[in-house]
């Protein structure tokens, strides 16, 4: 699971089992809406959080309470890949701005040089 609302979700419709025992798909609709209402669902069946018999609810089992401890590293997990993500995109934005400082030393350093050799010829002219 990549999405933090899902798993939030999903948490959330644990919770609903532990205190209803079963959540059906219809319910996780008019909780969650149609579209994570019915993500929440099957995420519920493919991580087994109950038993469930053909297209009936979703009853608990002795894996809803685990799942909740499952749920929150994956929490974890995504909200750890967010700060990554974020301090990835602050230091790409030190390194822009590092990189164009140098290349406005670097330029300024090249014309000092073309000076420097301008004054230095022009000194070795009127010497000669």
């Amino acid at each position: 699971m990549n999405d933090e609302k899902l798993v939030l979700f999903c948490k959330e419709a644990i919770q609903y089992i532990l205190d209803n025992k079963s959540i059906t798909d219809k319910e996780c609709m008019a909780k969650f809406g149609d579209y994570y209402g019915e993500l929440v669902f099957k995420e519920l069946i493919r991580l087994k959080a109950g038993n469930q018999v053909g297209y009936g609810p979703v009853e608990r089992n002795s894996n809803t309470i685990s799942l909740l401890d499952y749920l929150n590293c994956e929490l974890e997990k995504i909200r750890q890949k967010e700060k990554d993500a974020l301090l990835d995109r602050q230091l790409k934005k030190v390194k822009i701005k590092y990189t164009k400082r140098a290349y406005i030393i670097s330029i300024i350093a090249i014309f000092l040089s073309i000076a420097s050799i301008i004054i230095s010829l022009s000194k070795l002219l009127r010497w000669l």
